[in-house]
């Protein structure tokens, strides 16, 4: 996968799950399903935020968009039936009611180093992260949110209904905005550090051991979740043992290469990777704690190894 430099794209996500909360009670109760603060969050400000079992492992991974008199998530299909199973198992229909969306959105995701100049041209001016709001497209009414992206360019989500699906993605590329690929999507989501879950993170992770921190995916200061206990004793008490990182590569290794250090010990693995027309062959990999930021190690496919450097996410730090 290669991550072009320059532009922005736009790709049909086919794999985006939606579920809308609504009633009185919505923000609390889908507060006390995550890791990060929704009832903070006002009218137009989003959040990304991890569900996680009462152990702490992660179950999906969500974006979250707080509306006037809703709460909208989205998350993968390959995070979604975990998602939906704690849902159905923890939320009383009385206190918020729940709808899979899905059936009756499309989603874009805008990818590339134009998108802020882009959003602009559509009328999203919003600058913070996860914000969103209404734009009218050629008549239809759509949602925009703003994503991160990589370094200071930002990516975005476009949802519509499934009707308009086609006609909104005509106008997104008369916009100037030109066809992407899901391959040139996955380089940005790798360089930007984001991992995804069912590749890079499942339900065997802790929250700390995919970057949750870093990404801010994380409250300390709201009230209880499921799974709050160990998130919060690992934080204040403790560490994790491994943690996703980046690998710098000298040449492109598949997912699931073994990262080996010093003497040949294996101290993590390949997740995922892309190549990036600035930085070359990158990787996200499940590395221990004890190999440094910026050591040298080796990717090892059967007989062959790659040289490696160990990178701090994201990329462009």
């Amino acid at each position: 996968m290669t991550l072009p430099t320059l532009d922005a794209h736009v790709v049909r996500r086919t794999d985006l799950v939606r579920i809308a909360f609504t009633g009185p009670q919505a923000a609390t109760v889908v507060n006390g399903l995550v890791t990060n603060d929704v009832v903070a969050l006002g009218a137009g400000q989003g959040c990304y935020a991890v569900a996680l079992t009462p152990k702490g492992k992660i179950v999906a991974d969500l974006r979250i968009y707080r509306t006037d008199d809703a709460v909208l998530t989205d998350t993968t299909i390959e995070a979604a039936e975990g998602w939906k199973a704690l849902v159905r198992k923890f939320v009383n229909p009385r206190l918020s009611k729940y709808t899979d969306q899905t059936p009756t959105l499309g989603f874009f995701e805008l990818y590339g180093a134009r998108v802020g100049d882009r959003l602009a041209a559509l009328g999203a001016t919003w600058t913070a992260d996860y914000a969103h709001g209404a734009v009218t497209l050629d008549g239809v009414e759509a949602g925009i949110a703003r994503l991160p992206g990589i370094g200071t360019q930002p990516g975005a989500v476009v949802w519509c209904p499934s009707e308009s699906a086609a006609a909104v993605g005509e106008t997104l590329q008369r916009t100037g905005i030109s066809e992407g690929s899901v391959d040139g999507l996955e380089a940005w989501r790798v360089e930007g550090g984001r991992p995804r879950w069912g590749i890079d993170m499942d339900d065997t992770m802790l929250a700390q051991e995919a970057n949750m921190d870093d990404l801010h995916a994380i409250s300390y200061t709201k009230g209880c979740y499921t799974g709050q206990e160990f998130v919060a004793r690992l934080h204040y008490r403790g560490h994790v043992n491994r943690y996703l990182r980046g690998l710098r590569l000298d040449a492109s290794v598949p997912r699931g290469a073994s990262v080996v250090h010093g003497d040949g010990a294996i101290v993590g693995d390949v997740r995922s990777c892309a190549v990036s027309a600035q930085a070359g062959p990158l990787a996200l990999a499940l590395v221990r704690r004890e190999v440094p930021d910026g050591a040298t190690v080796r990717v090892r496919t059967g007989d062959a190894e790659v040289g490696a450097t160990v990178i701090p996410l994201p990329f462009n730090r």
